[in-house]
């Protein structure tokens, strides 16, 4: 909470729950208003360490590993100052002559890094190291969107309602742009709160022809294959509509590439094959 004095008056500020909420699923502590809690949200989105989770004496030998200078006078005996050097260390510290390798070593370097990640990524942030430089950042972020399946979420709450794109899918299309969209090589959209006894993932792949494959299907293992045949007999409408509202995006400039405004489209078609399927009126 941050207390604020203007005018003679005394206002106080608490942090959203949101951002206490986020810091303190990380791992990170919690407590403070958005001075305090916003330099830990910076950490978390750099994929850096909690440092307050050490005890004095890890946090000592971090600090010598790490080879800090201590500034003069400085003894090492407080957790607040170990904390704080270790800190003040990891902004300095850089990828000293990375950028001098071959751009096709680095591209290698780039794949074997987003390889870390699960194939399938729900809603994601961007990988910390695009933060590095703004060069690191153009060579980066397509192979992060060309090494994934990125699942969207629908959701219909009720019969006959329609179906709507989750909070978190929502943030995800909202911070796509229209360059990044376009590198996507996999797509799946997973809809849930249906008629049948699980969720359906129709999947969009990209091949080496630039064009998308779709696909649609129960989300999950085992199935039966009355289950699955179930399935694609219910979907063939969905799967006609969007072939149909994937070929207008083709036609547009005579590749595969999907825009951000493509995205709610393609929930539209599958919402009006759906729809149709199953009989119930827009």
């Amino acid at each position: 909470m941050n207390t604020t004095s203007t005018g003679g008056s005394t206002t106080t500020t608490s942090a959203p729950k949101k951002m206490r909420d986020f810091v303190k699923k990380h791992g990170f502590p919690s407590s403070g208003g958005r001075a305090k809690l916003g330099p830990c949200i910076s950490r978390i989105q750099r994929g850096q360490f909690c440092y307050q989770r050490c005890n004095d004496r890890d946090l000592r030998t971090f600090v010598k590993d790490s080879g800090i200078t201590v500034p003069e006078g400085t003894k090492l005996t407080s957790k607040r100052t170990c904390v704080d050097l270790l800190e003040a260390d990891d902004k300095e510290r850089t990828l000293y002559g990375f950028m001098d390798l071959p751009p096709e070593l680095r591209a290698t370097i780039y794949g074997r890094y987003m390889a870390t990640n699960p194939q399938n990524l729900r809603c994601p942030v961007q990988p910390p190291v695009i933060c590095a430089s703004r060069l690191l950042r153009t060579e980066a972020l397509p192979v992060f969107y060309e090494s994934h399946t990125f699942d969207i979420h629908l959701h219909r709450r009720g019969w006959g309602s329609e179906l709507r794109f989750t909070p978190q899918a929502t943030d995800f299309i909202y911070g796509l742009s229209n360059n990044n969209c376009a590198t996507i090589l996999s797509l799946r959209f997973i809809i849930t709160g249906l008629s049948t006894p699980d969720s359906v993932a129709l999947s969009f792949e990209k091949d080496k022809d630039q064009l998308f494959t779709i696909r649609c299907g129960l989300k999950g293992e085992p199935r039966t294959a009355e289950q699955e045949a179930d399935c694609q007999r219910r979907s063939t409408n969905v799967v006609n509509k969007v072939d149909k509202a994937m070929e207008r995006i083709i036609d547009r400039d005579g590749k595969a590439r999907l825009r951000v405004d493509d995205l709610p489209m393609l929930r539209s078609a599958i919402e009006t094959g759906w729809r149709e399927e199953q009989g119930v009126q827009p």
